[in-house]
């Protein structure tokens, strides 16, 4: 019975996560997402979700917390999209959650000359996962598994560039 609905809940898993942002997306956001560094390119910062309201806020509690190792201080804004939550930290390493559990779908690490600056997160568009290094790359991952497609120089680090 248990391979039964893993039959029937595989396909659902690999369609939802296969999902593509689009330009449209990220100028009108559903509810649940948080495509872009303020919520959306109004940069309200201001999420339409009606769970949470004057009426119940005194009674929220943390539902998980997940722990990045080593770092001191996160400057980052997590990015949501279908439910999976991308979260960076300054030593190169970009990580992607479960919104609802926390669990770690994947990770990625960058490995990083000398660190520059604070990390301010990832971008996404299509069924890609982009951010930028203190060794001034911009990196491209694919979004359901993490894997590395691409980097692309942005300047000369040597000549005292990052990007971050």
């Amino acid at each position: 019975m248990r391979r039964l609905a893993w039959l029937f809940l595989l396909p659902t898993l690999l369609l939802g996560a296969d999902r593509q942002v689009s330009y449209q997306d990220l100028k009108t956001a559903a509810p649940g997402d948080w495509l872009t560094y303020s919520g959306s390119y109004n940069s309200q910062r201001y999420s339409r979700l009606k769970q949470i309201h004057t009426g119940n806020v005194q009674a929220l509690a943390p539902a998980w917390i997940f722990h990045v190792s080593n770092e001191e201080r996160l400057e980052c804004v997590p990015v949501v999209v279908d439910g999976v939550m991308y979260v960076t930290q300054d030593n190169g390493t970009v990580y992607a959650l479960d919104a609802q559990s926390g669990r770690m779908i994947w990770s990625y690490h960058y490995t990083l000359g000398k660190p520059r600056g604070a990390n301010r997160g990832v971008a996404v568009y299509g069924n890609r996962v982009y951010f930028t290094t203190g060794d001034a790359f911009l990196v491209a991952l694919e979004a359901r598994t993490g894997n590395f497609l691409w980097r692309s120089k942005i300047a000369e680090a040597k000549d005292g560039y990052w990007a971050r």
